[in-house]
């Protein structure tokens, strides 16, 4: 849909946008992190002969469901951008 702006056809500007944009950039940012803690605590499990088997069972716990919140965010938004297109269309 585009709208007439005097003699100059401009395509409409979603004032939500550039939120949607930091939303999802801070949800993949929390998935990248959640993966390298996850990444990191089974590598100590394997590596160090001295790890604290319940302390990194408890960060690759939390690690996880950090991962599944962030993947969660990105869901929800994904289905708020789509509802969005459709309102729009």
């Amino acid at each position: 849909m585009r709208a007439n702006i005097g003699t100059v056809w401009q395509e409409p500007q979603c004032e939500y946008a550039p939120m949607m944009n930091d939303i999802m950039a801070t949800a993949l940012s929390g998935l990248n992190s959640a993966t390298q803690r996850f990444d990191a605590s089974a590598r100590r499990t394997v590596t160090d002969k001295n790890a604290d088997l319940a302390d990194e069972l408890v960060t690759q716990k939390v690690a996880a469901l950090d991962f599944t919140a962030n993947l969660k965010v990105i869901k929800t938004a994904d289905e708020m951008i789509k509802q969005t297109l459709d309102i729009l269309a």
